[in-house]
């Protein structure tokens, strides 16, 4: 089987020749729009910063605010920055969302 565009002759022989040897033949611009879907795949997943990664385990593991800024030697407003701009990148309203999406998108 062949999916093509509009292509040269000597891709359209390599497309029969491989169709005819029982091969899936799939043309360049065929191809280019199959990695560009894949790589939209990974551009839909959002950046986290080390320390973002880090914060988000810590809440997913149940600790407080306060538990999290003790243990990072950090001060709770820092601790409340970091998951504010976490759940501005999960695009979530709150910690039960932000751990559900982190763990779908494996995150964490």
């Amino acid at each position: 089987m062949a999916f093509l565009e509009k292509e040269t002759v000597d891709e359209l022989v390599n497309a029969i020749t491989q169709a005819h040897n029982g091969n899936f033949y799939f043309g360049s611009e065929v191809q280019k729009i199959l990695a560009d879907s894949v790589s939209n795949d990974n551009k839909d997943l959002p950046k986290l910063t080390r320390r973002e990664k880090h914060i988000l385990s810590l809440i997913a593991e149940g600790k407080t605010t306060n538990s999290i800024a003790e243990e990072l030697f950090i001060s709770p407003l820092t601790v409340e920055t970091h998951r504010r701009n976490l759940m501005q990148k999960l695009e979530v309203s709150n910690a039960a969302s932000l751990i559900k999406i982190a763990v779908e998108q494996k995150l964490i």
